[in-house]
């Protein structure tokens, strides 16, 4: 009996060990997906079954601070006395997981920008082209309007990507601080990846620049980017994640239809066509021959893998986004 209680005794003490553990591979493995563009870190919490949990606990610690700060205020009054404090331990293992495979993966993704542009975009437009699928699924109507809206969207998106292909490599820190609000936004929307939201606006291999400096000890050039880019990412969770959340709750289909068609014209950033380092009109594509067969089978492999993480988080049974739009 006594050995049986501290056997027991024994599994209660490591549960928490692992469980901590738990969430920061969990955290790993969503760090490693927001890297590729068109591969969501909404899908892999969905996949990982944490994605309601995730959610409600970003949610909970933003209102944890509101009410914090409004006890603070002059004349406030009397606040409620119950303001129960927020799951800190579970976000901060899921943002440390992350940011290690961020700070890891950084160097190898770049490595590829700079030496495969052609196939590493390839693979980025199959992971989108197949992602398009998931806001388009969700959609409750599909109706001339959703259509019009879709339509609309892309348009505006694929004009965007060419302004922005005209313009310098190097993103403003006002930009930066917009880029990171609008990434993380879509973190309510599993299918759509943050890491696309950066590269349709020009600003992923920048920020992925500025992120293998830092672990290269570039610190000085790295450190202001990253720091503002890193307001914008809470700023992000606070504000817009809200919004969307709340246009999905009264405006769905309308909400995902922009988003549908975002994506659809932000491909215009990802043309794969490159020779010798250079960008090949697409009324010159015809001459890159047999130069197409690897850049559409690196599509294909980026598709596929959208489809089976696609898969495997419906087989779950866990919906992408709830009715509420409360994710």
């Amino acid at each position: 009996m006594d050995y049986a209680d501290a056997a027991a005794a024994g599994r209660s003490r490591s549960r928490p060990a692992v469980a901590a553990a738990l969430t920061l591979a969990r955290g790993v493995a969503m760090g490693v997906v927001e890297l590729v563009p068109g591969v969501s870190g909404g899908t892999m919490a969905l996949v990982l079954g944490i994605y309601g949990r995730l959610i409600d606990a970003i949610d909970a610690t933003f209102a944890w601070i509101g009410r914090s700060l409004r006890r603070l205020l002059p004349g406030a009054g009397r606040s409620p006395a119950r303001n129960p404090a927020p799951p800190v331990s579970f976000l901060a293992l899921l943002a440390i997981g992350m940011a290690a495979a961020l700070l890891a993966g950084s160097h190898l993704v770049t490595e590829l920008l700079r030496t495969a542009r052609g196939p590493t975009y390839a693979f980025f437009c199959g992971l989108v082209l197949a992602s398009v699928a998931t806001p388009w699924r969700l959609m409750e109507r599909r109706g001339p309007v959703e259509l019009i809206v879709i339509l609309c969207a892309a348009a505006a998106s694929f004009l965007a990507s060419g302004l922005r292909a005209a313009e310098s490599g190097v993103p403003g820190l006002p930009f930066l601080l917009i880029s990171g609000a609008l990434a993380v936004a879509v973190l309510v929307l599993p299918g759509v990846s943050g890491s696309f939201v950066l590269l349709a606006l020009g600003s992923y291999g920048y920020v992925l620049e500025r992120v293998r400096g830092l672990t290269a000890g570039e610190i000085g050039e790295s450190a202001l980017p990253l720091a503002v880019f890193g307001i914008g990412l809470v700023a992000g969770l606070a504000t817009v994640t809200r919004l969307i959340s709340r246009l999905l709750a009264h405006h769905r289909s309308l909400t995902l239809a922009a988003l549908t068609g975002l994506m659809l014209g932000s491909l215009r950033a990802l043309a794969p066509f490159y020779r010798d380092g250079q960008a090949v009109p697409l009324r010159e594509v015809g001459t890159l021959g047999v130069e197409l067969l690897p850049l559409a089978a690196a599509a294909a492999a980026g598709a596929g893998i959208v489809i089976l993480m696609s898969l495997a988080a419906r087989r779950g049974g866990m919906p992408a986004v709830s009715k509420a739009g409360a994710l």
